[in-house]
Formats: C-alpha cells, sequence, structure tokens
C-alpha cells in the first residue's frame, strides 16, 4: 500500500468516524445535522493570567471554571462548519495554525470549515506570543515553561472538543434571530488631550445580540451560538483567580435554562467597547444575566427564521503592513524609558534589528461563512473595533449580516481608518511620539509600529470579493 493512499484512507476514517454521518428523517427535511460539546479546559497549575500589564503575581486558584465548547453542522453536500469557542484572551497565531493542521490530520477539516473564537476573559492563563510573553509579563523560566505546557496541553483539549462535536452529530434544524443588550460602552472619548480610555456614551457602539438555534427533531434544544460586541473585562486587573467574566456567566445560566444544549458564544467587534459597569467580579453576575435573557427571547419566542441554505465558506490570508518602523537610535533611546513595558519592547526590537527580522506586515486571516441570503458571519482576527460591523451592515444589510472579532486568532488590534487617524490605545500610537513608533496596544503585542492607514481597505477589499450580496 503507498504512502498516499494509506493517508487518503486514514483520514477517510477519521471523517467517516467523526463526520456528522447523515441519519434519520429529520436531517433530510432541515438539510442540517449538528452535534455540541463542551470539554473543561481549567489548568491545574497556577499560572500567570493575560490581558493586565498591572498584575504582579501568577493566579491564586479558580472562580469559575473554563470551558471549549464546540458546536459542528453538516449540510445536505456534506460539507461540515464547525465553530469552537474557547475561554482565553485570544488564539496566538501560531496556536491557530497548529489546531488547523491537527483538525485537519484527524478529521479531514478544511481551513475554511473551521472556526475558533476566543471569548477574550482578561482572567485567564496566559499563552505564549501574542500578547509578547517578553514584553506583557517577562515570566522567569519556571512560569515559562508552564505556560508552553499549558498551551500544548490546551490545544489538545480543543481538538478533543472538535472530535467531541463531530461525534455528537444527528438531525437538526437551524434558526437564526436578534435580540438585544445594552451593558456595552464605547471607551474611547475625545479629548483636546487625546483619546482617553473610559466611558462614551456618544461614541458609537452595538448592542445588537445576534444567535444561531441547533434543535433536535423533538423541538429541544441541542446548541446555542450568540454573540455580542463587547470586551470580556468586567473583572478588574486586581483578580487573581481564573473566571470567564460575563460570557462565562452567560453561558452557565444557559446551560441551567436549557438543560444539555452548549451554548457557544462568539465575541463581537467590540474591541473599543467595554462593560458598564465594570471593575468588580460580583458585576460580571448581572451582565452575564442581561446576556442570557436575552438569547432566551430568541429561543422561546420561536420567531427566529430558519437557515436552510448550504454555507459557501471561505478562508485566506492577506499581509497587513505596518507603518514604517523606528530607527536604531530612537529604540535605544526607548530602553531607558521609565515605562518597564515600553523599555522591554524596545530592547526585543533591538535584538530583531541586530538579526534583520524587524517585521514589515502582519499575517491576517479573514474567514466567511454565507448561508445563502438567510445569514452571513464574517470572522475577522484580532481585537476588531465596531467600525467594522456598522460597515458591512450598512453595505449588506444589518438583518443577515453577523460579524465575529477576537476570531481564529489575535495577533492585535485591528483598527479602522477613522480609529488609525485618532490615535489612541486601540490605534497603537499617541501624538506626543508619532506614528512610526508603537505605542499603547500594540508595545504589548510587540509589533514594531502602528497598522497603515490602509488596513480597513485591505480586509475590505477581500470581503467585496468573496461576499455575494
Amino acid at each position: 500500500m503507498t504512502d498516499r493512499i494509506a493517508g487518503s484512507l486514514i483520514v477517510a476514517t477519521a471523517i467517516w468516524i467523526s463526520g456528522c454521518a447523515t441519519t434519520g428523517l429529520g436531517a433530510a427535511r432541515s438539510g442540517f445535522e449538528a452535534g455540541a460539546a463542551a470539554v473543561k479546559i481549567t489548568p491545574s497549575k497556577l499560572l500567570w493570567q493575560n490581558g493586565y500589564g498591572s498584575r504582579k503575581h501568577p493566579a491564586e486558584g479558580t472562580a469559575m471554571d473554563l470551558w471549549a465548547r464546540a458546536i459542528a453542522l453538516r449540510d445536505r453536500n456534506g460539507r461540515r462548519s464547525v465553530i469552537v469557542c474557547i475561554e482565553t484572551l485570544g488564539v496566538p497565531p501560531t496556536m491557530n495554525n497548529s489546531i488547523r493542521r491537527k483538525a485537519r490530520a484527524k478529521f479531514g477539516l478544511r481551513d475554511a470549515e473551521l472556526m475558533l473564537a476566543a471569548t477574550h476573559t482578561h482572567a485567564a492563563p496566559a499563552l505564549p506570543e501574542r500578547p509578547s510573553l517578553e514584553v506583557f509579563l517577562d515570566p522567569d523560566a519556571e512560569q515559562t515553561q508552564l505556560i508552553n505546557e499549558h498551551a500544548a496541553w490546551l490545544e489538545d483539549r480543543v481538538i478533543e472538543v472538535i472530535g467531541k462535536a463531530l461525534s455528537d452529530c444527528g438531525p437538526a434544524r437551524l434558526a437564526f434571530g436578534h435580540s438585544r443588550a445594552t451593558f456595552a460602552r464605547n471607551r474611547r472619548l475625545i479629548t483636546p488631550a487625546g483619546v482617553k480610555m473610559t466611558d462614551n456614551p456618544d461614541g458609537a457602539v452595538d448592542h445588537d445580540l445576534l444567535v444561531l438555534i441547533a434543535r433536535r427533531p423533538d423541538g429541544g434544544v441541542k446548541a446555542i451560538v450568540y454573540g455580542y460586541a463587547c470586551h470580556c473585562t468586567t473583572i478588574g486587573g486586581d483578580y487573581y483567580l481564573y473566571h470567564g467574566d460575563y460570557a462565562g456567566v452567560a453561558s452557565e445560566e444557559l446551560e441551567k435554562r436549557y438543560p444539555g444544549a452548549v451554548p457557544v458564544f462568539v465575541t463581537g467587534c467590540g474591541a473599543d467597547a467595554n462593560p458598564s459597569p465594570r471593575g468588580r467580579v460580583e458585576m460580571t453576575v448581572p451582565h452575564g444575566q442581561e446576556l442570557a435573557q436575552a438569547v432566551a427571547r430568541v429561543v422561546d419566542d420561536k420567531t427566529a427564521r430558519e437557515i436552510t441554505a448550504a454555507p459557501r465558506q471561505t478562508y485566506q490570508r492577506i499581509e497587513l503592513a505596518f507603518e514604517k518602523p523606528p530607527t536604531r537610535e530612537q529604540w535605544e533611546k526607548l530602553t531607558t524609558n521609565k515605562t518597564v513595558f515600553v523599555a522591554r519592547h524596545a530592547k526585543l526590537h533591538l535584538k530583531l534589528l541586530d538579526r534583520n527580522r524587524v517585521p514589515r506586515t502582519l499575517s491576517y486571516p479573514i474567514q466567511t461563512w454565507q448561508f445563502g441570503r438567510e445569514l452571513t458571519m464574517v470572522a475577522l482576527a484580532g481585537e476588531v473595533v465596531v467600525d467594522y460591523t456598522l460597515r458591512l451592515k450598512k453595505e449588506y444589510g444589518a438583518e443577515t449580516m453577523w460579524v465575529i472579532g477576537f476570531a481564529n486568532e489575535v495577533p492585535c488590534y485591528i483598527p479602522s481608518k477613522r480609529v488609525l487617524e485618532e490615535g489612541g490605545y486601540e490605534a497603537g500610537w499617541r501624538p506626543e511620539r508619532g506614528r512610526t513608533i508603537a505605542d499603547s496596544s500594540m508595545v504589548y503585542y510587540g509589533w514594531p509600529a502602528p497598522l497603515a492607514t490602509d488596513t480597513e481597505e485591505r480586509i475590505f477589499r477581500v470581503l467585496h470579493r468573496v461576499l455575494v450580496k
């Protein structure tokens, strides 16, 4: 037997075992099968948490278990669509690629068929690469090893939950609807002194809550995908316990309300929105309950529109350019900056400069699932600001457009042209330092400079090419 034939048989066997085989008349009528699963991802060890640079030491315990939850769909053509929600700050680019390689080898999943979504909780363990461990945390050798070991273990848990969801597939009907939650607040206040990170009651925000329901033939709820555009930052940087923040609370509430159903949360383009109020762990409860109640309104009133069209799927990478990077003289000057993150960042880039490895572009994945004219899902990597959702809804219709941020991988913030012009934390630059030196968020992510002003247009050129109106 040749290697090629043997490899094909291995993949075919994996697909046969885990590939949502069509069963029953219900699937034939609806055109879909669905499976769902959840796997606990709370680490047994106390690791540094990610998201806040103000933390002084690793986690102290667990207040709420962390989970990876997945839904797997199979349409009438045998094409599969798998969404995995991971309760973590974000999936690093290398981890995204590694998970895809493993899912392709084990289940035959194409890149376009697999969507990873991070809840962006700031109370989960740190992961390697982005944000930059060297800049953001600078952990000692023992913690670095623990973080790397946790990342490898987490990859295996993601593959596990994908396999369980695929194996669970059975006849299902899909329905899509909208609701509303109002605790998200724009956090970019334009002042004479620059952009201040605080509640801006007049700033752009998206309160739309989107819900996709998978029901069994008997009408019971098998899985719920729901999305809201808001940072998962109710909990502050003085909190040292693992916790899923408001998204984790909402999913627990939905599990209680619909026993046996798997809730899969996907964060929208809420990079410039925070929960309000925020700062204490107790505040996660009303936010999570509001979200769960809004989802329940769609599930219980049964007015959601049925999805019958098989999805048209795309996944591709483009290059996003950075502004011109600083000179060696500028980097050397910054190594003595009183802000420790800025000094670490400058030292990192002097090393990269010595090796001629200063990055000029960022590899950026864009994914789309288009269920005919019934539903369009656009998955954008990174911490994406709300302007992308608002523009896509305007150009393609608000009723059927679902934009997911923090998707597949999180390399950095993805500002719009407007935000890049205004500057501030999400833009990655400040007027006093200039456009060619990374600042704020781009320091933590370890990049040399802010993204170029054509970032939004580069992304939309792809979307205009692949989306069908």
